[in-house]
């Protein structure tokens, strides 16, 4: 039976000298998967449940239960969408009535029946394993039906579930307190959190530096789904959230999809969670206090004030984020990290499963919202002449929101949870606002070739050509002004942050310069990663660092005319 804290939907931190459990407990309604089952169900068990939540999947197993999932049913198609660093395999399953093999299939059967497309992947981070396995279960109950209604869910959506993204990580397994510090179970550990070559998977969708950032984002260009979700673990503040979630924000992207998402989607998915599975849910964030945790000056004893919720910054390195600007709904789904690992679980699943629910309801608006945003990425109808913000700052929501959490003591010079309950009046800061605009030119040429940008940009799915004949366009060209690094290295690179001033000239550019249009449904991406002044672009993450330096003509010119 699951047990959660005092206010339903937060499982009980784990015990630990600075960090006493609240009392008393209320019991959490089990839902019916966690309940003794049939045989076929028993022959699907997740190494989760079999080990009574005390174990988490190898990568070999995974595989192994989505091949005999996939072989439970007539519903579903398994493939790989490609190979790790370390070659081991990136498994997934398609779940869909009728069966679909084949990503073509997929897009007509969506087009042709109004269906929308869906992506569940977890694991991206390989400690955070709670999603691994709900996802899995959730790929059983839709095979074998065991949902009320399966049926439906797989007549109005096409669920695409991938459960398994850091293979390499995942089987790098070590004891829980030093894979997760902190974090309630699996008590016979867990992976990394970052792949076999040390880098963060949730920073790559920009750069694209590693193979499972390209297999997947190959994957999603080919299979076109309209909501991904990307299931992951948190820690952080003390809170009284088992769920937090967060959609896509970066305030280059279509504003009608961002403010669907945040206020009407997700508002329907609390109302969802706390009806049918008992847990509060809201937007990922953390507590902002009044005082640093470290800061020496604050004696142990006094309180830390609650006044602002805030979040993670709006940028396409972050899956989400970068789902956003591909005209998609990313949602990151965050199981709370100090909540027992099979509550954890048991939230992750609820999650994804309103995530699918939800989605069938909505598929007519949620399909028109994505029609739109391809629109609005390539620049046409009611968008053409919308500038795009390649730099953005944090702002708060209008209204204020009641955060459930604790209060909290400084103790031995750390911020703990006394496991007293309070409810705080706090600003919601969890969206974002453009800083810096440009408008979107007619295309970019590369006047210098850059094959590692060339090459980025064809990895995204971008369109480009290549020019046949030498061509005279109207062209503003970039000079370098200043070029800011980053103070320390991050995930392998020095980050930089380039000023540049455009100069309007009429050049020619001569047969074989590489032409990338911005009236492509990718456009609007085209723009952020191309600018030399993007906050997360393409200069930032090195591509262009024999250019980045003062007085130094960009290599990519913005083509205004032709």
């Amino acid at each position: 039976m699951l047990v959660l804290a005092p206010h339903a939907g937060l499982a009980q931190p784990v015990a630990t000298a600075s960090a006493p459990q609240p009392a008393p407990a209320v019991v959490f309604a089990p839902s019916a998967f966690w309940t003794a089952a049939a045989s076929p169900v028993d022959a699907l068990r997740t190494v989760a449940e079999s080990s009574d939540f005390q174990a988490t999947s190898t990568s070999e197993q995974v595989v192994s239960l989505l091949d005999a999932i996939a072989a439970a049913t007539p519903n579903a198609h398994r493939f790989s969408m490609g190979k790790t660093v370390e070659g081991r395999e990136m498994p997934v399953i398609v779940l869909s009535e009728p069966k679909v093999q084949t990503p073509q299939g997929a897009r007509e059967l969506a087009e042709n029946e109004g269906r929308a497309i869906v992506l569940l992947f977890g694991n991206i981070h390989a400690g955070e394993v709670d999603a691994k396995e709900a996802y899995l279960i959730l790929a059983r109950e839709l095979a074998l039906g065991t949902l009320a209604d399966s049926e439906q869910l797989l007549k109005d959506l096409i669920v695409i579930i991938a459960p398994n993204y850091n293979p390499d990580g995942n089987d790098r397994f070590r004891a829980i307190e030093v894979a997760r510090p902190g974090q309630g179970g699996p008590a016979q550990g867990a992976g990394q959190r970052h792949n076999a070559m040390d880098l963060d998977l949730n920073r790559d969708f920009g750069k694209l530096k590693t193979p499972e950032g390209r297999n997947l984002v190959r994957l999603v260009h080919e299979w076109d789904p309209h909501v991904i979700v990307d299931g992951h673990t948190s820690n952080g503040s003390w809170h009284r959230y088992l769920m937090t979630y967060a959609g896509p924000k970066v305030p280059a992207g279509n504003e009608a999809l961002i403010t669907w998402t945040r206020d009407t989607f997700f508002a329907r998915i609390d109302r969802a969670m706390l009806a049918e599975h008992r847990i509060h849910t809201f937007f990922y964030g953390d507590f902002e206090g009044q005082y640093n945790e470290t800061d020496p000056s604050v004696p142990d004893g006094a309180k830390r004030e609650h006044t602002k919720w805030t979040t993670f910054p709006a940028l396409p390195r972050y899956s989400t984020g970068y789902f956003g600007l591909r005209n998609r709904i990313g949602i990151l789904s965050e199981s709370y990290s100090y909540s027992s690992y099979k509550d954890r679980v048991a939230g992750s699943r609820a999650l994804a499963l309103e995530v699918l629910r939800e989605t069938a309801r909505s598929k007519d608006t949620l399909r028109q919202l994505v029609r739109e945003a391809d629109e609005d990425g390539a620049g046409k109808g009611k968008h053409a002449g919308r500038e795009i913000a390649i730099r953005g700052a944090a702002a708060k929501a209008p209204t204020n929101a009641a955060l459930l959490g604790y209060v909290e003591e400084r103790r031995a010079g750390r911020w703990t949870n006394t496991g007293e309950e309070r409810t705080y009046d706090v600003e919601v800061w969890n969206r974002y606002e453009g800083t810096h605009f440009v408008s979107r030119p007619r295309a970019y040429a590369f006047t210098t070739a850059v094959p590692s940008a060339i090459e980025n940009l064809r990895m995204h799915g971008i369109e480009l050509e290549t020019l046949d004949a030498a061509q005279e366009v109207q062209a503003e060209q970039y000079t370098i002004e200043s070029v800011s690094p980053a103070s320390r290295a991050f995930q392998g690179h020095v980050l930089l942050l380039a000023e540049a001033t455009p100069t309007k000239q009429t050049i020619t550019l001569p047969a074989g310069t590489t032409i990338v249009r911005t009236d492509q449904p990718l456009g609007t991406l085209v723009v952020y990663l191309l600018e030399p002044g993007s906050e997360d672009g393409l200069l930032t993450w090195n591509f262009f660092d024999e250019w980045a330096k003062p007085g130094s003509t960009f290599p990519v010119t913005r083509v205004t005319a032709w």
